[in-house]
């Protein structure tokens, strides 16, 4: 099915301006899809009720988007207002609520505090980050300092942080030594960890893009500020 498409996908992007009938191609990806896939059932039934997608998400999932927020921490857009990210995965122009890395880190302990869990963003291709060990640090250098804006900013300008990975950040550890970790299911398979990826306090601080929270884990003296 990859091979068919692929192959459709590019008559399709070098056959020129106007010779391509918008509706034929799509039509044509449509029937090969249902073709291997079967058509998309407009209803289905579970524990003897009739859903469509989206009444079954109404009834199941329990998530509103309009209580999450993206939050970054980047000082080449303005602290405390909503801005476009341009990053390569940002190809919607979402913004994303930008805050100094001290907030930032206060928002991620305040929600794994209060029980929140959050979707994180960005570079899982550090030398350090072994994912079949299921441990992710930074280099002897970076984890011996404190993470600053300033760093933060230089490796996002850098390309050294780039947006390459997306995980569940449910919470927070200490190795033998007190060293903290922060707790990130992997979507990779299983590991020597469970599938969990431990990740150090200054890698998470370094090397995040962004993270999707919940609006009620911003605390109070923060939302007075946006």
């Amino acid at each position: 099915m990859d091979n068919l498409i692929e192959a459709m996908m590019s008559s399709v992007a070098t056959s020129g301006y106007g010779r391509i009938k918008p509706n034929s191609w799509r039509n044509a990806l449509q029937g090969t899809l249902e073709a291997y896939l079967g058509k998309i059932p407009s209803k289905f039934n579970y524990k003897g009720k009739s859903y469509t997608p989206k009444t079954f998400a109404d009834s199941y999932i329990g998530i509103a988007p309009e209580n999450y927020i993206e939050i970054t921490s980047y000082s080449h857009i303005s602290f405390y207002k909503k801005s476009i990210l341009n990053i390569p995965a940002n190809w919607g122009n979402n913004t994303y609520l930008n805050l100094p890395i001290n907030d930032f880190e206060t928002i991620i302990e305040n929600a794994l505090q209060n029980g929140y869990s959050l979707a994180w963003d960005g570079d899982a291709s550090e030398p350090n980050f072994k994912f079949d060990e299921g441990i992710a640090v930074l280099n002897k250098k970076q984890e011996s300092i404190k993470i600053s804006q300033e760093l933060r900013q230089e490796t996002f300008e850098d390309k050294s942080t780039t947006d390459d990975h997306n995980m569940h950040l449910i919470g927070k550890a200490k190795n033998e030594d007190g060293k903290i970790f922060y707790i990130l299911k992997n979507s990779e398979g299983d590991n020597e960890q469970g599938g969990f990826v431990y990740m150090s306090k200054n890698a998470l601080l370094l090397k995040t893009i962004s993270l999707l929270v919940h609006k009620d884990v911003i605390p109070e003296n923060i939302k007075h500020k946006i």
